[in-house]
Order: C-alpha cells, then structure tokens, then sequence
C-alpha cells in the first residue's frame, strides 16, 4: 500500500471540487488483507451447499462472503463489519422469487391487458424495492460501532431507476431502425449513469455525517466517449484483419499450388486469421472494461465527502488491466477455480489504491456519532431488516 502511494502522482487540483483541500499529510490507509486461498475455502463451501440446498443457503453465503471481505478492509487499522442476518437475506429472496414466479404465470397464461398492467405495476414498485435493498445494506454496515445509513428520497428513486431507464430504453429499441438516433442513446447513458452515482453517494450517511458527490455530469460523458473509442479501435482492427483474409487465403493458396503443394493450406490461415482478429477483439474489450471502472472509479471517489471527509481514489488503468487479463486466462484455465482467488485480487487493488483524508480526528467524530446513532438505532433496526435480491 505504501509503494503504492508513494509511486502514485497526487490528483490533479481540477479534479477536485474547488473547496477541498489537497493536503495529503493527513491520510489514513485503507487496506485489505484478504488471501485467495483462504477465501477458496469459504468460496468452495458457499457454492457445494448453495447447490445442494437448491439455493437456499445462498443466504448464509452471501452473508460469509461479505463479512469476509468487509472484516478484511480496514480503515486506519480498524475493519468494517457487516450485521445481516440470512433470514432477513432469504425473505427478500422469497419475495422476489415470489414476484418472478407471478410475472413469468401472467406472461404465459395472461391476456395482453393483464402483462401490461402487471408489467406497470412492477415499473412502479421497482424503486421502492431498490431503495429498501439500499436502506437494509447501508444500515447493516459498520465502522467502527458506527452504522452506516441511506438517506436518499423515494422521488429521486424514481427519477434514477424509473424516468432514465424509461428515456434510455426506447432510444435503444429504436436505433436498430435508424443508426441517426445512436446519438440520443449516446447522450443519455453517461447523464443517467452520473446521476445514478450522486444519488448513491449523496444519499450515504455514517452516523449524521451525510455522503455527496461533486463529480459533474461532463466528465462522465469525457469517460465515456474515451471508452467508446477504445472499442471502435478494436472493432476497426479486426474489420481490417477480417478484410485481409480473402486476399492473403488467395495468396497463400497461390503460392502453395505453385510449389505443388496442398492448396487446402488456406483454410488454415483462413482460421488462423479470424482466430487473430477475435483474439484482437477480446483484448481490446478487456483494455476498454478496465480502463472504464478505473476512471470511474478515481473520478467519483476523488469528488465524493462524508461530511467533512475526503477521500482517495489513485488506482491506474495499466496495473488493473493485467489483474483483468490475468485473471481471464487464470479462470479460463482453471475451469473457474480460480474465481475466488481472481476476487480478491481485484478487490485488493482497488480497496489499497484508495484513502481516507479525515478533517479533525476521525476518533472524536465517531465518539459523538456513537451516541445520536444508539438512540435511533433500536427504532430503525425492523424498518431496515429486508434484503430485496434483484
């Protein structure tokens, strides 16, 4: 972690908001200390008894799974901690394999009114559901003996997993009958996405400290229109490799028939090529998705507070695109044994790449969170207990 630091280069000043400070002297590390081998072993359990169970155990794994990956992120040497209980997991599974079960009856024995009106009643209950998920999460996470919390209002629910969706999927059904309407599609996502975040992160609470989000809406769409010119690359390359291939089979095939040789020759370069250009692609796609979480990632954290508190994003796209690849060709050759392994691996990149820039002493802010969260603690603790999977 401290190579890391030390190796980065501090955040540009524009990359924050105007009234943060860049003084670095103050930061806490934030490190993780998971080990591959030691998550195989709950990783292997989680799956033989989630499968035996028809998925009822799914509950408890995910349950294991997080307290693990939570009780080994420490901030400041202190770790995070994760309350939920299975049950409380299991009930919102039910209830969503509950609601899974009616919408795929209606949709085979139901008339066209009744899938219409049962789709829009799920449209409309979605964001309730999403925002109790949240709520249950947050409210089950600690640091410190300090519970986290979301405050974010069912309205801007709405507008973030209701109205942008709504806008995004027309423009997308509709850009398979004119390539002229891609741009609108183009325009939305990066504006959807953005406010996707700033609600999240605005609507985080530790204690009475209240999260926010300063990231603008421009250097989403800057992302974006960086990553979207990585894949045309990719795509252009294998269209020339692919174009190549008639030419270069007739070439091949050409000279070998002059040394009177198998013409059939070609048919293997013509695999060997094809085989190329999707190698080609399949990097590439690889670069793009890495290079997109990265600076994602370093964009929302490095403008995001709680309260006061600022934080540290410094991954880098290089180092994280080989942990990507690596861990493709390693779960590729494993059979997917090394899935658990290839988690922690990114996990402990992107958790150590980041740091918490306390203003004051982050031990008095928790002494006098502690008390206001205790007394509200007890009341809120039912409203939480759900856990919607979708």
């Amino acid at each position: 972690m401290q190579e890391n630091q030390a190796l980065a280069p501090r955040p540009a000043a524009d990359a924050l908001p105007r009234d943060v400070s860049t003084d670095l002297s103050a930061e806490l590390p934030i490190r993780f200390t998971g080990s591959g081998s030691e998550y195989f072993r709950i990783w292997i359990v989680n799956l033989l008894l989630s499968i035996l169970t028809l998925g009822i155990y799914s509950a408890w794994a995910k349950v294991r799974r997080l307290k693990y990956f939570y009780g080994n992120t420490l901030i400041d040497g202190a770790p995070l901690d994760y309350h939920g209980t299975p049950i409380a997991i299991l009930k919102g599974r039910i209830v969503a394999a509950v609601l899974l079960a009616i919408w795929m009856g209606v949709q085979q024995f139901g008339s066209l009114e009744l899938i219409g009106g049962v789709f829009l009643v799920g449209l409309a209950i979605l964001p309730l559901l999403l925002v109790r998920s949240l709520r249950f999460q947050y409210f089950n996470t600690s640091y410190r003996g300090v519970r986290f919390g979301f405050g974010g209002t069912t309205l801007r629910a709405y507008m973030v997993f209701l109205l942008w969706p709504l806008l995004l999927f027309p423009g997308v059904a509709l850009s398979f009958v004119s390539i002229y309407l891609i741009p609108v599609v183009i325009l939305v996502v990066p504006f959807a996405h953005q406010q996707l975040r700033k609600y999240l992160h605005d609507g985080v609470r530790y204690g009475n400290l209240p999260g926010s989000m300063h990231a603008g809406v421009g250097a989403f769409y800057l992302i974006y229109l960086f990553t979207v010119l990585i894949v045309i690359g990719a795509l252009v390359g294998a269209g020339l490799v692919v174009a190549a291939i008639p030419g270069l089979v007739r070439s091949v095939n050409a000279t070998v028939a002059s040394l009177g040789g198998d013409i059939g020759l070609g048919a293997g370069v013509l695999a060997l090529m094809v085989a190329i250009a999707l190698g080609a692609m399949l990097i590439f796609v690889l670069i793009a998705g890495p290079f997109f979480v990265v600076r994602i990632r370093n964009l929302v954290w490095n403008r995001s507070r709680l309260g006061e508190h600022q934080f540290r994003s410094r991954a880098k796209v290089l180092p994280f695109i080989w942990i990507a690849v690596s861990n493709f060709v390693l779960i590729v050759c494993t059979f997917g044994l090394f899935t658990p392994a290839a988690q922690i691996r990114k996990a402990r990149y992107l958790i150590q790449t980041m740091a918490l820039v306390p203003k004051g002493s982050l031990d008095e802010v928790v002494a006098v969170q502690q008390d206001r969260v205790n007394a509200v603690g007890q009341e809120t603790a039912d409203l939480f207990d759900i856990d919607v999977a979708l």
